[in-house]
């Protein structure tokens, strides 16, 4: 049932750290946990965002993502850094470089501050709480 329904057809899942437990009416904690790992799964965007954003401890995998192919001339500065980030996350500029000048050659070639534009386009993204573009991302030379 796992794979007809989850995989299938779930937007995300979030597999959860640890163990769960159960309590009694009473509020005690049961002697025993749920005997085995538990995820909980999000059908839509609104349920992907609330796990994204849960807090809860554990790993997020987006499921069923659109694939997006690239092919020559790229979108905004802010989608193509957020294309970055999704794959690399925002701390470690290097790889959010190298991905930005793979996936927008011609932004690259018509600006040398590029990399000032990346920079700027993080700080955007930030201030505005632009959730990540959640794909991925193929290259056609």
């Amino acid at each position: 049932m796992f794979f007809e329904h989850v995989w299938n057809k779930a937007d995300s899942i979030l597999f959860i750290k640890g163990r769960l437990y159960f309590y009694t009416p009473e509020g005690k904690r049961a002697k025993a946990n749920g005997g085995a790992p538990s995820v909980l799964v999000a059908y839509g965007e609104n349920n992907v965002d609330a796990l994204e954003d849960s807090g809860i401890q554990g790993r997020h995998v987006p499921l069923n993502q659109p694939t997006l192919i690239i092919v020559g001339v790229s979108p905004s500065w802010v989608s193509v850094v957020k294309i970055a980030i999704n794959n690399f996350g925002d701390e470690d500029m290097k790889p959010i470089y190298e991905m930005v000048e793979r996936i927008a050659p011609d932004k690259v070639a018509k600006n040398p501050h590029w990399k000032e534009k990346v920079r700027q386009s993080i700080q955007k993204i930030r201030r505005k709480n632009i959730k990540p573009t959640y794909c991925q991302a193929t290259l056609i030379e």
